[in-house]
């Protein structure tokens, strides 16, 4: 899987005081083109727990057929955030995470990758920004 052009690299939670950590990354047409692909934002180093996902849109995204847009991770590429129209994915749009979420939130396993997941078609243009509130499982 390739890594987005500002990849945060093999990412922990910090361990101290037993507070959540709030993870972003972003996808940025301009630099990571719009192939589709699942483009990984981090590698996890150790398991974690996502509690909480939103996907922020910077610049309107298009696509020249149906592409859909999704946070993912390795195994299940809508793990966080449902599939998305690029019709939906307009300037100062937030796409909350899916249900599966719930009280429980869903786990990140050791050298998973996550990141967006660009489906169906490619983009021609937009920028996301990622954000995932995670803990130490």
């Amino acid at each position: 899987m390739p890594n987005l052009s500002k990849f945060l690299g093999n990412m922990y939670v910090w361990t101290g005081g037993g507070t959540d950590e709030v993870l972003r990354f972003e996808y940025n047409f301009a630099n990571d083109g719009g192939a589709v692909s699942l483009l990984a934002g981090f590698k996890a180093k150790q398991k974690m727990l996502v509690k909480k996902a939103v996907m922020k849109v910077k610049t309107t995204c298009t696509s020249v057929g149906s592409a859909t847009v999704s946070i993912g991770k390795t195994g299940s590429v809508a793990a966080f955030t449902g599939a998305t129209a690029v019709a939906s994915l307009v300037a100062d749009a937030i796409i909350t995470g899916v249900a599966g979420l719930g009280a429980g939130g869903v786990i990140i396993a050791v050298d998973d990758e996550v990141g967006f997941d660009i489906a169906v078609a490619a983009l021609t243009a937009g920028k996301l920004e990622a954000e995932l509130t995670v803990s130490k499982f």
